[in-house]
């Protein structure tokens, strides 16, 4: 629902935020492409924004190690290529909001 209705982005994330777990990493990662893997078709940049932010709330501990390091990359990835400014930003913000907690 979060993919398609903007208004209801900010409770998904919080409630992201607070569950956590490879399955919303996995579920959360696509949308942060510039294109719908199944589609092609391009995402919505808000939505890639609303989908980096979330996975920066997510707790790294709630997360496998592989799936941590796949967050990681991706921060990085978007920080250094992405698409928009806002993208580059979010990705940046949340990445260093992501190793933060790490380090705990």
């Amino acid at each position: 629902r979060a993919r398609l209705d903007a208004a209801f982005r900010p409770a998904a994330g919080a409630a992201a935020a607070r569950v956590g777990g490879d399955r919303l990493a996995a579920r959360l990662l696509p949308w942060t492409e510039r294109n719908d893997p199944n589609t092609k078709a391009l995402l919505a940049p808000d939505l890639r924004v609303w989908a980096v932010e979330c996975l920066g709330a997510i707790d790294p501990a709630s997360l496998s190690l592989s799936t941590r390091e796949k967050v990681a990359k991706q921060f990085t990835f978007l920080e250094n290529y992405g698409t928009t400014g806002a993208i580059q930003s979010s990705a940046a913000a949340a990445g260093e909001a992501y190793k933060r907690k790490s380090k705990r």
